[in-house]
């Protein structure tokens, strides 16, 4: 009988304009894996029940997002995340500054920051010079989601004193100076994450939200504080999918519960010593009965919320050139 493998599922609904409805799918096998799927209304998805793979009830909160967990003792984790994405099509890291649902505003943003870089630099003598970001917001030619966005597609460089409102990256010709602080909410889709409170000891809060169409996870100090900070790095969604599935698994405990009971179930199904004279159809379908009954006990998840405070650069995310 082989080992229970499970990846993690983000399914994104969202009116956001500004944020395309994508399922996000993440596994950690030796090196992590996170891959993008676009998802139009009307799909099918999901698929109902996949042969020879268990789908946890998704902790579906309002608005927008729900998040689960696929698991199987038969497929490898690629097999796996092949069947659940079956009709969906993958989202690359396209260099073109577009979204299918409001295709010219990313446009139209950039090309305000290069003629404003342009006239700058013929300013300073054909010296290059930063664009102010608190300058491109008081004149709402680009939001701030905008900028991140350009940023993480490398159109632009962000330095400053809030640098790491995106990615570490090497020189570009189109700097901002990130040299105000802005409000998390104004860069997570629909504005709101996931929020949980600390630990017992700990009185900090953590978030999970959206952040330049990847999940990221945020830590502040404390409902009166004003600031956020990053615990996953921009830039490395591989790297960052460890982090992410541990934290859900922690924090989502009808997830952790549910992949404990479905080790159990194929435990018992597998190796009992009638598991011989069955057919891997039959297996399977006494070991989803188990887990069907299992899930009568489960309850949905906790709700996504409006994001107060501003986002802070952490001293551990040092930019690099």
């Amino acid at each position: 009988m082989d080992a229970i493998r499970c990846i993690t599922a983000f399914l994104l609904i969202t009116h956001d304009h500004n944020t395309s409805n994508r399922l996000d799918v993440m596994y950690h096998n030796q090196v992590g894996k996170y891959n993008s799927y676009d998802y139009k209304s009307g799909t099918a998805f999901p698929n109902g029940n996949y042969a020879g793979i268990y789908r946890a009830l998704p902790q579906i909160n309002s608005p927008g997002t729900s998040v689960t967990i696929y698991c199987s003792n038969i497929f490898s984790y690629s097999e796996i995340e092949r069947q659940v994405v079956r009709g969906l099509h993958r989202i690359f890291n396209s260099p073109a500054p577009r979204n299918p649902r409001d295709p010219m505003s990313l446009l139209k943003c950039l090309t305000h920051l290069k003629k404003k870089s342009d006239h700058l630099r013929e300013q300073a003598g054909n010296v290059p010079q930063p664009v102010r970001m608190s300058e491109v917001l008081g004149e709402k030619a680009c939001s701030a989601r905008q900028i991140v966005e350009l940023a993480t597609k490398h159109h632009l460089k962000i330095q400053g004193l809030y640098h790491c409102l995106g990615p570490a990256t090497r020189s570009l010709s189109l700097v901002i100076d990130a040299d105000q602080p802005v409000n998390l909410k104004d860069l997570l889709a629909e504005g709101t994450a996931f929020i949980f409170n600390g630990n017992r000891v700990s009185s900090k809060l953590k978030a999970l939200g959206w952040y330049g169409d990847e999940i990221h996870i945020f830590y502040s100090g404390g409902w009166a504080s004003q600031e956020w900070k990053f615990i996953t790095f921009l830039g490395s969604r591989e790297d960052n999918v460890a982090t992410i599935e541990k934290f859900v698994l922690k924090r989502w405990a009808d997830l952790r519960i549910y992949k404990a009971n479905l080790v159990r179930a194929v435990n018992f199904v597998y190796s009992n010593p009638s598991a011989h004279g069955k057919t891997a159809e039959q297996l399977m379908e006494q070991t989803r009965g188990i887990m069907n009954e299992a899930d009568d006990s489960m309850v949905a998840g906790v709700n996504m919320v409006s994001v107060m405070g501003e986002l802070h650069c952490n001293p551990m995310h040092v930019q690099q050139d």
